[in-house]
């Protein structure tokens, strides 16, 4: 039993584990040698990545998002609390009774989302793409291929959108 307590624990970190800054530039040496053996490698797998990423972003079509945001300010609502309310209702947090029916409701917004004169100002809009100045409903039809289903129609064979 006396032979137990003279024994001390060695510490959790010996001295393998320690490394000097010398050691530190070496080993990192080390690596750049090896990358450097490698130079052909790195070098062909860089050009064939680069090469297959050019060529997918030629085949990829791209991917139009678009969003609508407007905010309409109800005159009825006075002080903080009706103006907090509105503010959490445009992130889409509801306080009940406290919205009221004002202009700010969402069958409100809606409506005029579907409204024709919003949808003709929007898709009747001259924009220039692809170097040719086109409507927006025209790119529509173009990029859907909704042309081909008319070929059927006689009356929509030469049919065509005027802003």
């Amino acid at each position: 039993m006396a032979e137990q307590s003279n024994k001390t624990q060695e510490p959790a970190v010996s001295v393998d584990d320690e490394i000097s800054l010398r050691e530190l530039l070496l080993k990192i040496g080390e690596w750049w040698g090896y990358l450097l053996s490698k130079w052909l490698i790195i070098s062909v797998a860089c050009i064939i990545g680069g090469i297959l990423g050019l060529s997918y972003s030629f085949w990829k079509k791209p991917v139009y998002i678009a969003s609508f945001s407007f905010v309409l300010e109800d005159q009825k609502a006075g002080g903080g609390i009706g103006q907090m309310s509105n503010l959490a209702s445009m992130i889409g947090i509801s306080f009940g009774g406290m919205d009221g029916e004002g202009l700010f409701t969402s069958d409100n917004i809606m409506e005029f989302i579907k409204s024709r004169r919003m949808i003709r100002k929007t898709l009747l809009t001259k924009v220039s793409l692809d170097g040719k100045e086109q409507l927006l409903v025209d790119r529509y039809v173009e990029l859907n291929n909704i042309k081909e289903s008319w070929k059927d129609n006689k009356n929509l064979t030469n049919f065509k959108f005027i802003a």
